[in-house]
């Protein structure tokens, strides 16, 4: 008799600062391209990814003085969504995220926005002034409901942003305010990472501005043929949490994208070929309660296990690194 399915669940440990916490972190941990329905696997997220059209994925992003992980999302067309597991509507929130546009997408929308179901905050290109290197990197509203692209309203466009491989790091500032129509927006541009303070003053600050309340984020790229790449996206209470000071937002993360076959004989003796990221030399992995009884590494992306004798039935496979963090 052969085993049912082995069911595969991500398990996440974000690490985390004595001064402060990440409340969500998106590292893009996938692989491949993000297609639609993709569960989301950034700690604070939930569910599942809404696109449009499916993103690849490609190397990660990088700032000085920022630690990054896994890859980037990568588009030339249409929206991706994803929602937070607690929405943001109260207090003082920071989000930073690493984003570029590789080339002059001309008046197309290009660009990060802050989900709330109906008008939200979005920050991008597309607006008057455009030239071959250069266009407004702007700060405006759009309609963030649904993956069909929507085109924003500018609020402040008087910054220029250069097209090319090197990406911005944005912080984002949101003061709520209570009766939800004077909201407070600072946003920084190229701030200085590692730091309890951004260094640089705010490219843009908007007053009297009601934010919504805050369900995810998206990306969109209405066309042009150059893509947008965004990475790192964090969420925090202080601008140290979501840019780090310490050693912060750096998660060691086994996640497990794959395992194939998804059955072998109760006898053991099936190799079984796990795939994924962040799998150290020394892993260990087991199946349900049983230890594999051999296992080969073959890159951080890839695992070779050899199954147990077990009884029928469908049971949980688990990467165990040595650091003590595991996928299950």
């Amino acid at each position: 008799m052969k085993l049912t399915k082995m069911f595969v669940v991500l398990s996440l440990l974000l690490l985390t600062k004595a001064n402060g916490a990440l409340v969500a972190y998106e590292p893009f941990a996938y692989s491949g391209s993000l297609s639609d329905g993709t569960a989301s696997s950034g700690v604070g997220f939930a569910g599942s990814w809404s696109c449009g059209t499916a993103p690849s994925m490609v190397s990660g992003l990088s700032y000085v003085g920022l630690d990054t992980a896994d890859q980037s999302l990568r588009s030339t067309s249409g929206r991706q969504l994803t929602e937070l597991e607690t929405p943001l509507s109260s207090g003082t929130v920071w989000i930073s995220f690493l984003f570029n546009v590789t080339g002059n997408n001309g008046g197309n929308s290009c660009g990060f926005f802050f989900a709330t179901g109906g008008t939200g905050l979005f920050l991008g290109y597309g607006s008057q002034p455009i030239s071959g290197s250069e266009g407004a990197l702007a700060l405006g509203t759009v309609n963030t409901e649904g993956t069909n692209i929507q085109f924003p309203t500018a609020i402040d466009t008087s910054f220029r942003g250069t097209y090319g491989e090197t990406p911005y790091l944005v912080a984002v500032k949101v003061e709520f305010d209570t009766d939800g129509a004077n909201d407070t927006v600072s946003v920084y541009l190229n701030p200085a990472a590692g730091e309890t303070v951004p260094g640089v003053a705010a490219t843009y600050v908007v007053t009297s501005v009601d934010v919504g309340t805050i369900t995810g984020f998206g990306m969109q790229n209405s066309g042009g043929g150059f893509p947008i790449i965004v990475d790192e996206i964090r969420v925090g209470d202080a601008y140290e949490d979501v840019v780090g000071s310490e050693e912060v937002a750096v998660p060691l993360t086994p996640y497990i994208a794959d395992v194939e076959p998804s059955s072998g004989l109760t006898n053991g003796g099936t190799v079984v070929a796990i795939s994924g990221s962040n799998f150290l030399a020394e892993a260990s992995v087991q199946f349900g309660l049983h230890a594999a009884t051999a296992v080969t590494w073959s890159s951080s992306n890839l695992l070779y296990a050899t199954t147990p004798p077990r009884g029928p039935g469908g049971v949980d496979v688990v990467v165990l690194n040595t650091n003590g963090l595991s996928a299950t």
